[in-house]
Formats: structure tokens, sequence, C-alpha cells
């Protein structure tokens, strides 16, 4: 901007003046208007004003006024969008000598300033600076103002000045810091400056003195010069160096003064002690003299005999002649004792066996004499099936409590009577075995004797210990011959028990059967094995875990049935991959304990399968996430009841999924959730999940609660092929990338509005649609049928495709995108609503 004109008031307020008048200047302003056929002077506000310049300082320097203004884009909270600034305004009023203001002389715009191009002001960020405005008067009736020094410094242009000046004084100020710290002598001072020019410039330890070795022996004094006393000092140690290295005895000190006057000048050896022979013998002791030591060894010897010097028995003197029969001597052998007084005619007898025996064999007492040989307490049964008492011999067999045989019978026990055992000839014994209940009851005698209904199987070896009545089975619990180590377990309940059937284990209906499940599981071979739950009811309050390949196979729905209180029924050890399958039974899930619903209640099984099962998920708290949850999982002719909680975990955890992040494959499978199943989780049957639905159905049409929904699936690619699926919603989200559900011969009933439906292929289908769908894009139908209960229902995304179908009303579509088709598709004809088979 070059010119600042003056309007016609600015023109008049200037004239007054003269007058006495005072021209206050008000505010600035500031605009993007463009000036066309507008007369300046007659201008009393700028042509398109954005905002105003508040006007910060004003001074008079000679006749020229300045006048600052501070400019801001931002007008209020918000920043102006951008523009050109090209014009620029003051105004003023008059004022009155007694500082009241010229009421005919109200603020006005008193000079203009414009530019046809101006300055860019972007509207991307802040932008402040200051305007001065000097203004020169130099004539009331032509009054112009030179815009030559209007300035626009920036408020950073400011503050980097600022700056600039605070690192100068800062400089400075290090610059002096750095001079009276400086002890490097800045202003080079001499020694002799400061008199210690004669001083050396050598640390104290590094000086070397100069001297020559005093002549004789005299004490250094303070005050003498460091040549003298260094000369000294080295007479001093000279001399002390020869005294010490003077081995001539130079104190001549005698044996007297260090108290060996009395010592001879002998050595050891060669010293000759004196000494007379003790009277009588005594031990030496420490401490005596030698005189007396030597008198008292002296006094051994004399006495010594010749035999202890030769060890000669013909040198002994007073020897025997005879010696004499000892008298009372008691000989104890078997428990009894003999008295012997050293007669010729005392005897006592013990037995030995009477011949070497056979390898093998062992001695067992007789009972009276010598001992016998018998061998392994081993026989074989020849009796017929039909008779009850079995008779075998053993040889030198002898019946005792705990005595114990094996035997092997050639038949199995058919007679109805119970079997007895006669052992050689010592008395028919009745056989009898321990039945699975001793598993859980310690306290209870739960032996049955062998009927034809618990036989052995022919030639069969069982092992036997006699209990002082009965010959029992040795380790009998169910199967005579054992059977916990076998690949196949079988576990009967008490709540449906059938006597006489063999089990290896027997669950009490009042304990825990996760304790029994779980003890079957670990006797399975590594290789793992079958779990046969017979008829009954089995309740668990553990987690049952497993590491080999399982199978646990009940007797049929609604006959053997597994309930649960733990959130999770079976898990496999991490480190494994073993599997499991289920088959004929009930599962039902009641957890009442709230944890953190962070797992699905069956967890990363790389292939988990039912068969024939029901399964029943009410937990009557949010503990889990899901059903199945990272499984490859199989369920042929089963089906799964969910009844979710009515309350959730947290606000973290909002969603319940019947199969997350699984690999499915369902044949003939149905999935329920009760009308009555209202939660407020959002919920439905796959999330993440891939696979196939065979035939079977899916029913999730309970009552939306709040912002809570159930759909079918969500992010998950299945193919459905003959199933009845009845929902609220089908998919969760829309897809329109990546993988898409298939339907073919299927049945879909869609009862909620808002909702998606993603499928690639959908062939040979009836829909039942009572709410707003969403057909996500590529969705391509063919030769199926479309009852809306209601027109215009549906949304085809882009490039859907819908061939040969049939729609009941006129008008189904209420908006498509681009792409979209229906070829050969017949609107507005007579189609009944598809109906839906009954599912409980």
């Amino acid at each position: 901007m070059e010119k600042f004109y003056p309007t016609k008031a600015g023109l008049e307020y200037a004239a007054l003046t003269a007058q006495g008048k005072i021209i206050e200047f008000t505010k600035g302003k500031f605009g993007d208007g463009i000036r066309s056929t507008e007369n300046i002077a007659e201008l009393t506000d700028l042509i398109h004003p954005l905002g105003e310049l508040p006007i910060s300082k004003k001074s008079v320097k000679n006749s020229t006024i300045i006048t600052t203004t501070q400019f801001s884009n931002r007008v209020g909270s918000s920043i102006l969008p951008t523009f050109y600034l090209t014009e620029i305004g003051l105004f003023a009023k008059l004022v009155n000598v007694d500082g009241t203001d010229d009421k005919e002389h109200p603020a006005t715009l008193i000079g203009y300033a414009f530019d046809v191009h101006g300055d860019k002001i972007s509207g991307t960020s802040l932008s402040e600076f200051i305007i001065n405005i000097p203004l020169t008067v130099a004539d009331v009736n032509n009054v112009t103002v030179d815009i030559d020094s209007l300035v626009y410094p920036t408020l950073k242009q400011f503050e980097d000045e600022v700056n600039t000046r605070k690192t100068e004084d800062e400089e400075l100020q290090n610059s002096l810091n750095v001079h009276i710290t400086d002890t490097s002598n800045p202003h080079g001072v001499t020694a002799e400056q400061i008199g210690l020019d004669k001083v050396p410039n050598v640390a104290t330890n590094d000086q070397t003195p100069t001297y020559s070795q005093n002549s004789s022996l005299s004490n250094i004094t303070s005050g003498e010069k460091l040549s003298v006393s260094f000369g000294k000092i080295m007479k001093a140690i000279a001399d002390l160096i020869s005294h010490i290295a003077n081995q001539s005895n130079p104190h001549d000190v005698t044996a007297e003064q260090i108290g060996l006057d009395n010592v001879p000048n002998v050595a050891t050896n060669d010293q000759t002690p004196t000494f007379t022979e003790a009277s009588t013998r005594a031990n030496i002791a420490s401490g005596e003299k030698l005189s007396t030591l030597f008198g008292k060894i002296k006094k051994f010897f004399a006495d010594l005999k010749t035999v202890a010097f030769t060890g000669s028995y013909t040198d002994l003197s007073n020897k025997p002649t005879s010696m004499q029969n000892p008298n009372s001597l008691t000989l104890t052998m078997n428990g009894s004792a003999t008295s012997y007084n050293g007669s010729a005619t005392a005897s006592k007898s013990w037995y030995a066996p009477t011949s070497a025996g056979t390898a093998g064999y062992s001695l067992i007492g007789s009972g009276s004499g010598a001992p016998v040989w018998q061998g392994p307490p081993y026989a074989e049964c020849t009796t017929q099936g039909n008779v009850a008492a079995k008779t075998v011999s053993i040889s030198n067999f002898r019946l005792v409590i705990g005595a114990r045989i094996v035997v092997k019978f050639n038949s199995s026990h058919t007679s109805k009577e119970g079997a007895t055992l006669n052992v050689s000839n010592t008395g028919a014994k009745p056989i009898i075995k321990f039945g699975a209940r001793a598993f859980f009851d310690n306290d209870v005698a739960s032996y049955a004797p062998i009927t034809s209904s618990k036989s052995w199987s022919a030639f069969e070896s069982l092992e036997l210990v006699y209990d002082g009545t009965n010959w029992v089975i040795v380790g009998s619990s169910g199967y005579t011959s054992g059977g916990r180590n076998s690949s196949v377990i079988t576990i009967g309940s008490t709540t449906d028990e059938v006597a006489g059937r063999y089990v290896d284990y027997m669950y009490n209906q009042y304990e825990d059967a996760g304790i029994v499940i779980q003890k079957a599981i670990d006797s399975l071979p590594n290789s793992g094995g079958k779990i046969i739950l017979l008829e009954g009811t089995y309740n668990l309050s553990t987690q049952l875990t497993h590491s080999k390949n399982i199978i646990i196979e009940g007797q049929g729905k609604g006959i053997t049935k597994i309930n649960t209180s733990n959130k999770v029924l079976i898990s496999k050890t991490s480190e494994t991959s073993a599997t499991a399958v289920f088959k004929n039974m009930d599962i039902n899930f009641a957890c009442r304990t709230n944890w953190s619903p962070d797992v699905g209640v069956f967890c990363d099984y790389t292939s988990l399968e039912f068969d024939n099962c029901s399964i029943t998920y009410a937990n009557t708290l949010h503990n889990t996430d899901s059903l199945f949850k990272n499984c490859n999982v199989k369920l042929s002719n089963s089906k799964i009841t969910v009844t979710l909680p009515a309350k959730r975990y947290d606000s973290s955890h909002v969603c319940w999924w019947v199969f997350r992040e699984c690999t499915v494959e369902l044949t003939n499978t149905g999935i329920l959730f009760p009308s009555g199943s209202n939660n407020t989780l959002s919920n439905g049957v796959f999330y993440a999940c891939n696979g196939t639905m065979f035939g079977g159905f899916i029913q999730h049409i309970g009552t939306t609660i709040s912002s809570t929904h159930s759909y079918v699936k969500s992010f998950s690619a299945i193919s459905f092929v003959g199933t009845q699926i009845e929902c609220r919603r089908f998919s969760q989200t829309e897809v329109s990338t990546g993988d898409f559900n298939t339907l073919s011969n299927c049945r879909i009933k869609i009862l909620q509005a808002s909702g998606y439906f993603n499928a690639s292929h959908i062939s040979h289908c009836d829909f039942y649609i009572s709410g707003a769908i969403i057909f996500c894009a590529y969705c391509m139908a063919s030769n199926s049928k479309l009852w809306f209960s209601a027109a215009s229902l549906a949304t085809l995304r882009n490039y859907c495709y819908f061939e040969a179908c049939y729609v009941n009303q006129s008008t189904w579509i209420i908006s498509q995108g681009t792409g979209v088709s229906t070829t050969d598709t017949k609107t507005g004809i007579s189609i009944t609503a598809p109906s839906f088979r009954s599912v409980s």
C-alpha cells in the first residue's frame, strides 16, 4: 500500500484542530475489498471490512503522529479463511478541550489505504504482526499521508530481536565468567613479579638437593641448609647399616644374660643324662625330668620276662596242663534251649532240607521236621465251566492267610452258583472279586462272588490271595484281570447303576466326577484311548486335562449326561497336539463363578469332534467369550443351545460367540438361542471363522436390548448348504473384500433392520425379510425367492447381481450402487412367505 488518503471527514476533523478541537484515534480496520468507482473522500467505512486493528500505542514526533495497531487473522475463536489484505482504514473522533466528546463529530473513517494486489494472508495458520501508521500533517486544505514508512514487523521478528539482544548479553556475561575463572595466568604474571624467581619450577617430591656425607655423627638442627642436614642423615644411615650387618656379637652378649648358663654346650643327641632305676612301676608323665623318666623306663624293662622279647609259648612259666569242661552252658536253636554241662552224651538237633531241591523252588516249613521244597505256586484248573467247585493241586501247598497262587482256568465259569476253589485238598473256599465301588468308598465291602455273569475268560490266568475266608482275585476292580491300563476304560455312575455290570471305575453321585474321569484319562496308554461313560449323570466341578488323544463316549443323548460347574470342561496341555472326540451324550454348562471372560469353553484344539451330542450353555455369569475358540471343530448330528447371562463382566467384554476364530465343519447340527435369551451382550454364531455347515439350523431371534444385537456371523466365510437360518441380523459388519459366505438351498429369516448380508453366491434360497437390509458389494443371487414384509427394504451395494429371482414387492430396492443388475428377476408377483420348521 503506497498511499494513505484522507476522507472528507478526515479533512474536516483536521481543520477543526485549529479551533482547539482534539483528534482522538479510536481504532483501525482491515479488509479485502476491491475499489472500483468508490470515491475515497465519501467513504465512512471499508468497502469489505474483515476485522479491527486495535490501537496499542500513539506517539508524536515533530509533526508526525505515529499510530501503532496490532493485526491478527483470528476473529473470535476462529482463524479467517485465506484472503488478500487490500485495504486498511483509520478511525477517529473529535474531543472538546474539556475532554468531553464532540457529539457532532463522532468516530468515523478519516483515512484509507488500498492495494489492488494486497498481501496473501493464509487461513491455515495464525498470522499476527504490528502496523505502524505515521501521519504527517502539511496543510488543512490539502492533507496527504505518505505510507512509505508503513512497517509490517511480525511478532516473530520482534521476538527474534529480543532473543538476539538477550543472546548478546548472555555471551558478554559468559565471556566475563570465563575470564574470572581463568586460572592460566591470562595477564602473564612472572615469578620475578611475585618474588619467586629463585625457586626451581619442580614439585617438592621431585627436588634433588646435593650434599656430602658428614665425617662424624651429629644430630640435625632446625634452620640448617638442606645440604648440611642430608649430609648428617647420610652418615647416621651408613653407620646403622654397618652395625646391623655385624654378626660378631658387637654388644658382647653372654649365656647368663639370655638365661642359658646352666645348659651344657652339647648337641641334643650327644647329651648323657644320669638316672637311677625306680623302685616301682609307674607310667611316665609329661613335664617330668629326664632322670625320672629314664628311671621309670628302666624299671619296666627290668621287670619284663624273656617271653616279652621272644614271643615264644615255651618261655611262658606256670603253663596249664588241662582245661576243665564248662558248666551250665545253654544252647538255643529254633526258639528252644538246651543246657549243656560238658557231658559227652549231651546233643541238640536242627532241621535242614533232605535234598538239594529244584531250580526255581522255594523252601517252606512243613509244620514239623525238616523244611520242604515247594515249586512255583501255579496250577492249571481243568474243572468244567458248569461245575461251581473248582479244584487244583500244588505240591507241598499249605493254606495260610496271605497264601498267594496263580491259577489258569481252562474254562470260563458258566454255573449260576458262586465259584469255589479247593487247593490240594485244603477245603473249598469262595472265589470273589472286588467291584469298582471300592474306588470311592474304602469302608464298604464291595466284593462279589464269581458267577456266570461275572466270569473270567477261558484260558485266563488269575492271581488269587487267601484272606482267611475267601480266595480274592488280586487287584480286581470290575474286570477280573484288571483293565485300567487298557485303551478302553469304562466308568459307571451310581445315579443309574446296573447290578452285575463290569466297570473300571464307579462314580459316586455325591462326589466330583471330574476326579474319577481324570484318573481314567491318566490311566490310558500314551497312544490314547477311549473312556466309556455308562448311562447316568456325571457332575463335574473340576476341569479335565489331557495330553493324549481321547474319545469320551456315552450311551446316547438324554442317557449319559455331563454337568459341569466349571467354565471349561476339558483342555489339552499346551505342549501337545492332543485331540478329543465326544459321542452320544449331553454336555451342560452352568458355571456360577465370576471369572474374566478371556477364554472359550474349548480352546486351541487342532481337532475337536462332537457326534450325536447335545451341548447346553447356560452360565449365570459372563465368564467366557465363546464356546469354541481357536479350534478345528467338527459337529455332526448334534445341537448347541445357548442362554447367555443377563449381565456382562465389564465394559471391555461386550461380545460372545459360539465359534470364535475357528475352522468349522457342521453336519445336521442345530444352533439355538432360545427366544427368551435376552441379555446385555452383543452375540452371534461365527466370528472370524471359515468352514461349512451342511443341513441343520440356526435360530437366533431373541429380543434386542438397548444397543446390543445378535448376528449369525462377523468377519467369517461359511458355506451354508441346506441350512435353515432365523436371525435378527445376518452380518455384523459390511465386507467388500476378501472371502465371502455362500448359501445354497437355504431358508433364511431376517427380522431386524439395519443389518448386512455378506455373500458371494446365493443359489436356490428362500428369504423372509421384515427389516431394512443391505446386500453388500459383489453379492450374486440366482434362482431364489425374496419375500419382503414391506416395500423398499433392500439396499444393493456396488455390483450386486440378482438373476432369475422372484420378489413379492413391486418396489423392493430403496437405493443401489454402481453395476447393480436384476436380470430376469420378477417383482410384484404373488408368492407366499416361506415357512420355517419348528425347532427347540
